[in-house]
């Protein structure tokens, strides 16, 4: 059976309130676009947790890239069992700046 991504960290790293919140409203989202039983491409496993808040910088210049300007916001959704990373598009997913404003996105649970 598989299982919506979770935000579940690995016992004894427990996650800040903010970060379960951030994550709850992504697999929210990801659920309401009928997005709630992934399955990895690569080892075709059902287990994923939200990973970290990405910017994905965008230029409109490749010969002077830059940091710092306009970007997407993605996170990253990441298989438990051989580590493969999706990511999601918070804007394409609905999510606006203001559902996220005062959230915050610890490093990736299981992180060395």
């Amino acid at each position: 059976m598989s299982q919506p991504p979770s935000g579940t960290p690995p016992p004894g790293r427990p996650l800040s309130e903010k970060t379960r919140l951030a994550g709850e409203r992504i697999i929210a989202a990801l659920a309401a676009k009928g997005a709630n039983n992934p399955v990895c491409p690569m080892c075709h496993q059902t287990q994923f947790t939200v990973g970290a808040y990405t910017p994905l910088f965008v230029t409109t210049n490749v010969n002077r890239p830059s940091v710092g300007g306009p970007s997407y916001p993605f996170v990253a959704l990441v298989c438990t069992t051989c580590g493969n990373t999706q990511l999601i598009n918070l804007l394409t997913l609905g999510l606006r700046q203001e559902d996220l404003d005062g959230l915050a996105f610890e490093e990736l649970p299981g992180a060395p």
